[in-house]
């Protein structure tokens, strides 16, 4: 008999333990490395774009600039970006615009670029691919090495977007005298500590997630439910679903939950995956959401760092570490759900990005959501042009 394949997503999901503490290291330097090339302290705001996993890593990260820094965050989808500058008469004046890429081909965020810094922004792209045209449309190059070993949908991608984001934010705190070197160096070593407090997990959670995978893989549709804290790792994991298995995935908060989705047909059809931190101020929505969940019947997974004597019976618990401070468990809080994906996948015969390399989905010149083909980001210069005409 065969050796049991096991797919991208698993191998990478359990490689991020061991990448955390080099992937920092070379973070951290390249990030220096802008702060020694930028005034960073003339900057007021920071807006932070991107589409799909891009753009929710935006969201993970937002919680340590506003734990340890003055500025003002935003996090918009590039789309809103888009459409929010490119006729607003509102000029984000001293805004550090990040636009984040790894391939650096989405058109969208490209436009989203070249709609913020027409409005005086000053933009940068965090990216592995210097010639992408993102690299070509901003004014600095926030470049990294995406640890990506196996193809999988976008697992080392986000955690290395996130964790950008997340040292920058420290680093940008120590610049400002928010932090002492001191400091920043302690929480820069807990993020790395915290990700390899799942070594010892590891183990356990892989059995636990591939037993529920067996259960799992019988839902035709996922519901993805977060807020607060959590709320990253529960879109992010909407996206995973589609990606992995190709079943319909949504995200919601508790809150609207309950007052829509609770009406959905052919319950036992449906899965449930709850994110809920220890730390999450919305606590009491989400002791309302399980009751509710528990007596309506959904088969339900809840990924968190508390006892799981406090969760209704009926409901499966998977036990994730503790983070030492609350921001630092968006990091790597995913990795059971992508462990999930990556044993419903082999169950299902699925391989990476369901095997579609063709047409418009696929990574050849016909996907039209990359620049070289979506025409969006000459659309974008030239209702600039216009709008510098009207002026």
């Amino acid at each position: 008999m065969g050796e049991k394949k096991i797919s991208s997503a698993v191998k990478q999901s359990v490689s991020l333990v061991e990448m955390a503490r080099p992937l920092m290291k070379e973070l951290d330097e390249t990030i220096g490395q802008m702060f020694d090339r930028i005034d960073m302290k003339r900057f007021r705001k920071i807006l932070c774009t991107g589409c799909g996993d891009s753009y929710i890593a935006g969201v993970a990260a937002k919680p340590v600039f506003e734990r340890y820094t003055d500025l003002e965050m935003e996090v918009l989808a590039a789309e809103d970006v888009c459409f929010h500058y490119q006729d607003s008469d509102r000029a984000p004046g001293e805004t550090l615009c990040i636009g984040i890429s790894i391939s650096g081909r989405v058109a969208s965020t490209v436009s989203a670029m070249e709609a913020a810094r027409a409005r005086g922004a000053f933009t940068v792209g965090l990216t592995e691919n210097l010639k992408s045209p993102l690299a070509e449309h901003v004014q600095y190059v926030l470049k990294h090495n995406s640890p990506e070993r196996d193809l999988a949908p976008g697992v080392a991608t986000y955690f290395t977007s996130t964790m950008a984001l997340m040292l920058l934010a420290l680093r940008w705190a120590e610049h400002t005298g928010k932090l002492e070197t001191e400091q920043a160096e302690k929480l820069r070593e807990g993020l790395v500590l915290h990700c390899e407090s799942y070594r010892p997990c590891i183990e356990s959670l892989t059995a636990q997630t591939e037993g529920l995978s067996n259960t799992f893989v019988n839902c035709r549709r996922f519901e993805c439910i977060g807020t607060n804290l959590d709320h990253a790792t529960a879109w992010f994991a909407h996206a995973k679903i589609y990606e992995s298995i190709g079943r319909p995935g949504i995200f919601q908060n508790p809150v609207d939950w309950m007052c829509l989705n609770r009406y959905a047909e052919r319950k036992n059809e449906t899965g449930i995956i709850v994110c809920l931190s220890k730390n999450n101020r919305a606590r009491e929505s989400y002791q309302k959401l399980l009751r509710m969940i528990d007596e309506l019947g959904y088969p339900t997974i809840i990924v968190t760092d508390m006892e799981s004597k406090l969760f209704p019976e009926s409901c499966n618990i998977v036990t994730v570490p503790e983070p030492e401070y609350s921001w630092m468990g968006a990091l790597i809080q995913f990795m059971p759900i992508t462990l999930l994906c990556g044993y419903m996948q082999s169950i299902l015969g699925e391989v990476t990005f369901r095997g579609i390399t063709l047409g418009i989905w696929g990574e050849d010149s016909r996907n039209r959501i990359y620049a070289d083909v979506s025409g969006q980001i000459e659309h974008m210069m030239r209702r600039i042009a216009a709008c510098k005409e009207k002026s």
